[in-house]
Parts: structure tokens; sequence; C-alpha cells
């Protein structure tokens, strides 16, 4: 979406302190937990994933989250994810019943560091809103040539796969990393070429799709049926 317009902080329960245009200010009844970044003093990664999972919509906070889970495995491994996740529980917890501590309790259950992008994230809780099944992330497929390929999504029981695809992809110089745009677009076709014909079905879609109910409905229907929701029926038969 848009950048926000607001910058958002937190401020002691007991503070007089209130919102403004410009900035949003939420209350918290227990100290957070704080870092020094750069000289400036800020919540830690933990608490600001639940910060933002208590006060944000669901799709933005499982995102954030995806994003710390996954920087932690790139760090550590399994151990630093588990480590991280621990940490997320125990902020939950402090909560206690407080407005959003369930949204956030579910953003634990769901959050992933398999999930490289943000559009893998944003999919995937489309996906949860229509019901679909879920796909296994970074899933693993041997090309027709032996090579091995991770797509963002497959469901091996279907044998279908399928990929996020935004601009970035062809645009950005961290994907690029040194080729022209035309010849980011051969190599993905070659890639695409080598796995078709392992699979009985392959999608694409990008943010437009990620964050439509219906057409992502209208996306995994055309894959084969990784969606058996009433929901997902009801959508399908409406567009």
């Amino acid at each position: 979406g848009s950048w926000p317009t607001r910058v958002e902080t937190t401020v002691p329960a007991e503070s007089g302190l209130t919102s403004t245009a410009a900035l949003r200010r939420h209350r918290r009844v227990v100290r957070p937990s704080v870092e020094e970044l750069f000289g400036v003093p800020v919540t830690s990664e933990a608490q600001t994933v639940i910060d933002v999972a208590a006060s944000s919509p669901f799709a933005s906070a499982v995102v954030v989250a995806d994003a710390a889970l996954w920087r932690a495995a790139r760090a550590g491994g399994d151990r630093a994810v588990g480590l991280l996740r621990a940490e997320l529980v125990t902020h939950a917890e402090r909560l206690g019943a407080r407005r959003g501590s369930a949204r956030a309790r579910r953003v634990i259950e769901v959050a992933d560091h398999r999930a490289d992008r943000p559009g893998e994230s944003l999919s995937r809780v489309t996906m949860m809103e229509l019901g679909a099944d879920l796909p296994e992330l970074q899933h693993e497929v041997v090309g027709l040539s032996g090579r091995h390929y991770w797509v963002d999504f497959g469901w091996p029981d279907l044998g279908v796969v399928a990929e996020f695809d935004g601009k970035a992809k062809y645009t950005d110089p961290e994907f690029l990393r040194g080729r022209t745009a035309e010849q980011a677009v051969y190599d993905e076709k070659l890639r695409e070429d080598d796995i078709r014909p392992m699979v009985k079905g392959f999608g694409r879609w990008d943010w437009t799709v990620a964050r439509s109910l219906e057409l992502m409905a209208s996306r995994l229907h055309a894959l084969g049926g990784p969606m058996r929701s009433r929901r997902a029926t009801v959508l399908l038969n409406g567009m």
C-alpha cells in the first residue's frame, strides 16, 4: 500500500500525551523491551513485532513477523528462529487480555521464517482468508534438466506450484545481480520451462492478486483447486 502518514510510538499508560495528526501514541502498561540502534533508543525486534501485531491489520502484522523470523533464520538458523519465537510468545503474554492480544497470538501461530518476501506473506494471508489449502513454502522441485529449484509455493499432493512475481524482480539491482531486465526475464523463462514439465500446474501472480480475495480464488482455481472452502466457491461463482 501507500507509505504511512503518521509516526507511531508508545508511551506509558499514565502519560497525559495524546495523538496528533502526525504522531500516533499507543499507551502501554508494561515497560517495553528497549535496545539502542545507531544511538537511538528503540523497542527490541520481538517487542516491535508484537506491538505491530496488536495494533495493525492482520496481514501487515504477518508480513512483519515473517520478516523478523526470516532474518533470524539467515543469522542463526533454526535455533535463532526458535529463540525469537519464544521472545514473541513472552511479549504477547504480557499483553494479557488487552485489545489486540488475540491477534498477536494468532500472528505468532502463522508466522513462518520461510516466507522470503512481503508479497509471499501477503499471498499466504489472503489464502488463509479464503480458507484455501495452505502451500509448502520454498518448495523444492527438480527440473527436467535435473537442476534443483525452490519455488515460493508448492502443493505436493496436487502437483502444483506458484510464484509471487513483483515488478522489483526485474528492476531492483538486488534481484538483477548485475543482469539487465531483459536477461532477468529470459532467465526466469528458462527456469519456468525447466520446471513446467515436472508439475501439473504452474502459476504466477503479483501484488494485485496477492491482496484480492476474488483474484486469488480465481488464480488458485485455475491451478487445479488448492482451495475447497465455501467462501472461495461463493467468490468464484460471483465473478
